[in-house]
C-alpha cells in the first residue's frame, strides 16, 4: 500500500508546524519564568516591603509591575507570546505595514500607475493583433494555425 505524496507532504508540514510552536512555547516559557522570578524577588526586596523607600523612589520602583508580572503564571503568558507570534498583526506587524505604506507612499503610488499603464498597452496591443488576425482570415504570419 502506498501512500500519496500529498499526505505525506501535509503531515511533514504539519509535523514541522507543531514542532516549531513548541520550540517557540519553551523558548517564551523559559523567558517569562524568568521574568517572574525576578518579579518574585524583587517583591521581595527592601524596596517593596518598605512602604518609605518606595515612596522616595517614586516612579522609579518597579513593585507594581512586578506584582503584574506574577498575577497570570508563566506557562500562560508563554502561550499568549506564541499566539501573539502567529497572529498576523502579532508584534505590532500591521502598524509597522501601515508606516511603510505612509512612507513610501508615491512609489506605491507610480509603481501602480505604470503597472496599470502597462496593462493598458498589452490590452490594447492584444485588440490590434485580434483585428490584424481578422482582417488577415485567422492567419497570422508566423503563427502555427493556418486555416
Amino acid at each position: 500500500m502506498e501512500i500519496p505524496y500529498y499526505k505525506l507532504t501535509l503531515f511533514i508540514v504539519f509535523l514541522s508546524a507543531s514542532i516549531s510552536i513548541v520550540q517557540r512555547y519553551h523558548d517564551h516559557w523559559l523567558e517569562r519564568s524568568e521574568s517572574a522570578e525576578s518579579a518574585r524577588l524583587y517583591l521581595k526586596s527592601d524596596v517593596c516591603a518598605n512602604s518609605e523607600l518606595r515612596v522616595q523612589l517614586g516612579k522609579w520602583q518597579r513593585c507594581a509591575e512586578s506584582r503584574y508580572e506574577l498575577r497570570i503564571s508563566a506557562s500562560v503568558r508563554a502561550f499568549y507570546d506564541v499566539l501573539e507570534d502567529l497572529s498576523i498583526c502579532g508584534h505590532k506587524r500591521c502598524e509597522a505595514l501601515s508606516t511603510w505604506v505612509a512612507t513610501y507612499k508615491y512609489f506605491i503610488f507610480a509603481f501602480l500607475g505604470g503597472s496599470l499603464y502597462c496593462f493598458y498597452e498589452f490590452y490594447k496591443w492584444n485588440h490590434q493583433m485580434q483585428m490584424v488576425n481578422r482582417y488577415m482570415g485567422g492567419s497570422l504570419p508566423g503563427s502555427l494555425i493556418v486555416n
